[in-house]
Order: C-alpha cells, then structure tokens, then sequence
C-alpha cells in the first residue's frame, strides 16, 4: 500500500505533513551501510570447539 494509493482511496489530506514518517523514525536510504562490526560479526554462531583436557 503505497501513499498515491491511500490518497486516491481517502482524498487529499485535510492539513500540511510537517515530517514524514522515514524522518520520524530515522530510517536512511536503502545503500545505507549496516555490516557489523568487527566485534559482533559471529555474534549468532556457535564458538569453536576447543580441545577439552581433563585433569585428574
């Protein structure tokens, strides 16, 4: 549902958008960078197994 398709349902709105909703909620353009940093890059894998030694 895009907005041309609500304003063509519901008509103009009855007053001026200050701020749309992408300003209100902060979301940037789509080639906005979000890799993770280094540091949380295998933040959802299982750590390596290490080699567990027994001491007796």
């Amino acid at each position: 549902l895009q907005k041309e398709d609500l304003v063509e349902i519901l008509g103009p709105r009855p007053f001026a958008e200050k701020q749309t909703y992408e300003e209100i909620v902060g979301q940037g353009p789509l080639d906005e960078d979000t890799t993770l940093p280094p540091g949380l890059r295998d933040w959802n894998k299982e750590p390596p197994a290490e080699a567990k030694t027994e001491s007796s």
